[in-house]
């Protein structure tokens, strides 16, 4: 009897078994003959390609009335985005099929252009999207803000493998090029671009690119989207490259450019900085998919016409920008001033023009939207050299983008000034005001060259509680936006967007991108050892950080603000400091680097240019701000994401506020090994390398930052 029960129960068994293999190998053909399908009928109407997938559906038994079979077409077409299904951040999976039909998720196919996968920017701006869009979301957190997203199109990236397979005599070379040294990697640089950049792309992905243009007529960026961007363990903020066109000009020439801005995107995959990256955050050995996502640029077209400082001729510049981009935190866990501001509230970064002033470390406008009226400052003349003087655009006719004064687009644009005012206040009598007429402002300097001017950027029309920037509370949409999508990824999110008004003055707000905002670190208390004062290098009281470094520092890099200021060839100190940090003597030694201004700014005269990989490998950076050059938190800036993202700890501080100690004569005067590390590099004066275990044989350098407790300290400890 019991052998019987054994045999019908292995036979239940077999017959699931095999059941379940049948529908697997089902499904798989299903997903393959949609996909072909669909690249039969790409010319064809939305409604008619939809017609026909159902009635692939049902020539294999589904019924598409049925809600678990239009579920599993909804996954098909996911699929078909995705490429690899085993890519699956489960709840950007959930969150995209619960939100998006199966017409939206269809469309999204249809811009889809190649195999392999979109890329998880892709996806989580989709999800974003889908999300925010949605009726009842929007009445559940109470928004009333237009929500869009850009005009968007799709490169798979088998793409990408498609260009290196189509050149494998000139290109086939590098790609293990991630498991060379450090040093070969930076050394093969020049000619991997020269060869990747005099290379044709297949005639299939050119055709591609045109059907694309025949779509968009206005300015559009090219943008990574790889599989490993924005996943929940590693941001890979900034890490590959994006670029903006102006699209211009004839069919040949809007082609050849974009095709030159794809190749310089996919082209970051395989520089220092990229390959560094995922070195330090285990993610070498994962194969990297780089998808690209092709977009129309938020903004609007305005023209300024400036009298030449030269000749007295009136010139003309045609530019395009939005009228503000930013970022956006769910979770506030840096810029705490106040005891009245919470984490849980949230913090936007906000710039006038395109967002790349708001992710480089550039100046932008930070508020914590528990109070997005507070700044820590009250004299106006400081606040404004603490805020945004200079926007990015794009100049249409020199197709790059162009850094100008906010004070010049403003006085000499009437439609853009029109646009920004309510975002300026002018220094008027000592005291900042509302900005009231275009003729108070008050410009000396170029387009290229700002020398002085009386606005300050301080968006005070759009983050005063009391009052209604285009009938909007922005501080409040600001906060149902952050938490709707927080809540929708189950996990604190970081966001990207533009905002803009159309020509019938009606305001949209554009989401660019979203992704999980990594905070682990910041969370975690730091014990700070108890020290003798004589111990002490540097000390801030005001520390809004935690961190501490991984081991103790046999060194200490030191560049001098004035000496840097000074010195002729600024990029020069940033490759000197690469070659310093990753210098054989130093690597299992460890450094700790204190650089003034803004590290790792692409303008060399706010802060010292280094690359991400040229520091990847110090043991902590103090960055410090006097009256030569500034610093700041730059919360939200890729670089800060970066440091943060391989635990590097970061305290900035002010060398002269009273509750900072800053011992410069140690610094200046103990004796410095450059010379001995680069004897021709001819740097010395401005870069000084400090062997601290030679001074004090016992002791090492250690970083400890408290930010709960407001203490950072920088000390010699024994070991």
């Amino acid at each position: 009897m019991a052998l019987r029960i054994s045999h019908a129960v292995a036979l239940i068994v077999m017959h699931a078994i095999v059941s379940y293999f049948k529908q697997k190998i089902s499904t798989r053909r299903l997903y393959r003959e949609i996909g072909q399908v669909i690249e039969a009928n790409r010319d064809r109407s939305l409604r008619f390609l939809k017609q026909q997938l159902l009635e692939k559906m049902a020539s294999y038994g589904l019924d598409t009335s049925d809600p678990e079979h239009r579920a599993l077409l909804k996954r098909l077409l996911l699929d078909l985005l995705v490429g690899d299904r085993r890519l699956r951040f489960t709840n950007l999976h959930r969150t995209l099929l619960r939100y998006k039909t199966i017409d939206q998720l269809l469309a999204m196919v249809l811009r889809k252009y190649g195999h392999g996968t979109i890329g998880f920017k892709a996806i989580g701006m989709e999800t974003a999207y889908a999300v925010l869009s949605n009726a009842r979301i929007r009445r559940k957190y109470g928004m009333s803000l237009p929500i869009k997203k850009p005009q968007s199109y799709y490169l798979g990236s088998n793409l990408l493998l498609e260009f290196l397979h189509y050149h494998e005599e000139t290109l086939g070379k590098y790609r293990k090029l991630k498991y060379e040294p450090y040093e070969t990697i930076v050394a093969v640089q020049e000619e991997l671009e020269t060869a990747f950049m005099a290379a044709s792309l297949p005639p299939s992905i050119l055709d591609s690119l045109r059907d694309i243009l025949k779509e968009i007529h206005r300015p559009i960026i090219v943008r990574s989207s790889s599989k490993l961007e924005d996943n929940p363990d590693a941001s890979f903020a900034g890490k590959y490259d994006s670029y903006f066109l102006a699209n211009e000009g004839s069919d040949e020439q809007r082609l050849e450019a974009l095709v030159q801005a794809l190749k310089k995107t996919w082209l970051s995959v395989f520089k220092p900085d990229a390959i560094v990256y995922r070195r330090k955050t285990g993610f070498l050995r994962r194969d990297e998919q780089m998808g690209v996502l092709i977009q129309k640029v938020i903004g609007r077209k305005f023209t300024v016409e400036y009298p030449d400082p030269q000749t007295g001729k009136v010139q003309r510049r045609r530019l395009f920008a939005p009228i503000l981009a930013g970022v956006g935190f769910s979770r506030n866990l840096i810029y705490i001033l106040s005891p009245r501001m919470k984490q849980e509230d949230g913090l936007v970064r906000l710039v006038v023009g395109l967002g790349t002033r708001a992710v480089e470390r550039n100046r932008a406008y930070e508020a914590s939207l528990s109070l997005p009226g507070f700044f820590p400052e009250h004299n106006p003349y400081r606040i404004q050299k603490m805020t945004q003087s200079t926007m990015d655009c794009l100049d249409l006719e020199r197709n790059e983008i162009v850094h100008v004064p906010i004070a010049w687009a403003a006085r000499y644009s009437p439609k853009f000034y029109d646009l920004v005012n309510p975002f300026l206040s002018v220094i008027k009598d000592n005291y900042l005001r509302p900005l009231s007429s275009q003729f108070e402002i008050e410009f000396e300097g170029t387009p290229e060259q700002r020398l002085s001017d009386n606005l300050i950027t301080d968006f005070h029309t759009l983050l005063q509680t009391q009052t209604r920037y285009k009938g909007y509370n922005f501080p409040v949409e600001f906060r149902a936006i952050l938490r709707a999508l927080e809540d929708a990824f189950e996990h604190p999110v970081d966001i990207e967007f533009a905002i803009n008004v159309d020509e019938h003055g009606q305001l949209y707000f554009y989401i660019l991108q979203a992704r999980a905002q990594l905070y682990s670190e910041a969370l975690q208390h730091v014990k700070i050892p108890r020290y003798q004062r004589r111990d002490v290098i540097i000390e801030n009281r005001q520390c809004l950080t935690n961190g501490k470094s991984r081991q103790g520092s046999e060194y200490l890099l030191y560049v001098d603000s004035r000496a840097y200021k000074e010195f002729p060839d600024k990029q020069a100190v940033a490759r000197a400091i690469g070659r310093i940090v990753h210098h054989p003597r130093l690597c299992e030694k460890g450094i700790i680097a204190i650089l003034p201004g803004r590290t790792g700014s692409k303008n060399p005269e706010l802060g010292v240019p280094v690359r991400f990989s040229e520091i990847s490998e110090i043991m902590g950076l103090v960055e410090y701000g006097d009256d030569v050059l500034t610093t700041d938190l730059s919360y939200g800036t890729h670089f800060y994401s970066e440091i943060r993202d391989v635990n590097i700890p970061f305290m900035p501080v002010q060398k002269h506020h009273p509750a900072t100690f800053f011992n410069e004569d140690f610094l200046k005067n103990a004796p410095s090994v450059t010379r001995e590390l680069l004897p021709n590099a001819g740097v010395e004066k401005v870069v000084r390398v400090i062997h601290v275990s030679a001074a004090f044989p016992t002791k090492k350098a250690f970083l400890y930052l408290n930010g709960m407790e407001k203490h950072g300290v920088l000390l010699l400890r024994k070991t």
